[in-house]
This record gives structure tokens, sequence and C-alpha cells, in this order.
């Protein structure tokens, strides 16, 4: 199968696919897949199989893909290629809940930096090691990652990555909300300073700095009183940013207000 027959077959397996008919594109783009000579048909075939096998859930079969996707990748000697194949691989860990290798395979997209397709995907690299983290319960880096993921989706306008990791905040905010409660249970001190601290920075990161403030109160308070030297640092920073925040919500209000009085 040549170069512009693996084009077409693949677009005969997108149109099914986008009809609903997923079995029968699943089937297309397994023939062209078996016949295809053309490598960058093969690996954009491979890209198909892996988001349809996500989307239904068959994460096993997804990671399959991906690994076959890698050594295309390599056959083609194209940075983009394996910007692109390493984060699907990436993904593919994340949804069998291999958190350590999902950070690894994002940290390597990472480092590739300077490729067309890097600078695009930062943004989902970011999300997917956030994820990641909050799987292994680190969660200050997990907002880390999905703040800049927020950022990505904000510079860029790309409301579905936005989307996901709003969702993803949600989740954080529930597996917060939960440890809060064992932390309040068991007397646990410094988890409540660690929670407070994380739901400060959720608040922040949707530039909701009048909520943000009386968590940061709270939690330096504890931090304070538990001699935690390190988190009162992370809450000053979380503090001086919701400063910087402030700073700019007032300039944007004084900005509307002269514009209304001309």
């Amino acid at each position: 199968m040549g170069q512009d027959q693996t084009k077409q077959q693949i677009e005969k397996g997108l149109h099914l696919y986008q009809s609903n008919q997923t079995e029968k594109a699943l089937r297309v783009w397994m023939r062209v897949l078996e016949k295809s000579a053309d490598p960058a048909g093969r690996f954009r075939v491979l890209g198909c199989l892996i988001t349809a096998h996500a989307e239904m859930g068959r994460y096993k079969d997804m990671l399959k893909f991906a690994v076959v996707q890698i050594d295309t990748a390599r056959e083609l000697e194209d940075p983009d290629y394996l910007t692109e194949s390493y984060l699907n691989l990436a993904r593919s860990n994340e949804k069998l809940c291999e958190f350590q290798k999902t950070i690894s395979y994002c940290k390597t997209c990472l480092n590739m930096q300077g490729t067309t397709v890097s600078l695009q995907l930062n943004g989902q690299v970011s999300l997917s090691m956030g994820n990641a983290f909050l799987g292994l319960s680190i969660f200050q880096k997990a907002l880390e990652c999905f703040e800049k993921a927020l950022r990505y989706a904000h510079n860029n306008d790309d409301k579905m990555l936005e989307c996901r990791v709003c969702c993803s905040l949600g989740n954080f905010y529930a597996q917060i909300k939960e440890s809060m409660k064992i932390a309040l249970q068991h007397g646990d001190r410094p988890l409540q300073a660690l929670c407070l601290l994380c739901f400060a920075d959720i608040h922040r990161s949707r530039k909701d700095v009048q909520t943000a403030f009386p968590r940061y109160d709270s939690s330096m308070s504890i931090m304070s009183e538990i001699g935690n030297r390190l988190g009162l640092t992370h809450v000053l920073l979380g503090v001086t940013k919701c400063w910087m925040i402030q700073k700019e919500l007032d300039k944007v209000s004084s900005k509307l207000v002269s514009t209304e009085v001309c």
C-alpha cells in the first residue's frame, strides 16, 4: 500500500469513526497498519488507533500501539514524531496507573524542547504528569503541573485542554477534601496544614484570591505552630503570587474605570 492509498484509507477510517462505526473504522486502520509501506502513514494510523482505544477504555491495547508507534518514530528519525509518541506512551501508562513510568516519559517529552510539535504538546504533557503526581498523592507537584497546563491552555486558547485540566483539578480537590477529613479525624496537624495550603493554591490557580487568602492564613498559623519552615516558605510563595494576581486585577479594574470616564 503506497502513500496516497494509505492516506485515503486513514481518512476512510476517520469518517467511519466519526459516524460511530467504530469496529469498521478499526478494521480499516488495522488493514492499513498491516499493508502500508509508508512510515509516516503508519505513524498517523497508529495515532488513530491509540486515540480510539483510549476513548473505548482499552488501555492495554492503547499501550501496545503506543509501543509500536515509538518504534515507527525512531525509524522516521524525526524529533516531532518522537515527542508525540512519547506523550502517547506516557498517557497509556497513566491510564494503566503506571505513574512512575508516566512521569519518566513526560520528562523525556519536556527534554525534547525546540521541536514544533513539542511546544504545541507541552500543555498535554504537563496535564499527564500532573495526573501521575496526583495518582501518587504528591499534591504540590501535581498542582504545579496543572497550573502549567492551564497556562498553556489560556495562552493558546485551547478550550479542550482547559476543560481536561479543570476535570483533573476537580479530582485533585476531591482527594484533598478526603485527606483533610482524615487529618481532622486523627488530629494530624501537619497534614491539615498541607491540605489548607493545597486548597489555597487551587483557589489561586483559579484567580480566586479572596478565597485563597484565608486558607493561606490558616495554613501559615499551623505551619508556625509545628515549626515547619519549608511549609511556611511555600505558604509565603503562594501569598506573594496572590498579591501579584491582585495587582494585575487592580490594573484591569483601573483601566476599565478610566475607559468608562473617557
